[in-house]
């Protein structure tokens, strides 16, 4: 993920985050590098609330 702040110093940093926090995923705050996090990547899971969990990756960037 790549967001861009024109601003300069401290204003111009983005700090990137999942939201809300999905358990098979993480961000590096910095890069915006996502990662699968280890947890099992069950396509055929019963569980409805992880399947979606599962298809779906939200991203806040903010500065």
């Amino acid at each position: 993920v790549l967001a861009v702040d024109p601003d300069y110093g401290d204003n111009g940093t983005v700090v990137y985050s999942i939201n809300p926090e999905n358990p098979f995923y993480t961000i590096n705050r910095n890069t915006g590098k996502i990662r699968t996090s280890g947890a099992v990547l069950d396509r055929e899971s019963q569980n409805a609330r992880s399947a979606q969990l599962m298809r779906t990756i939200i991203v806040s960037a903010t500065d």
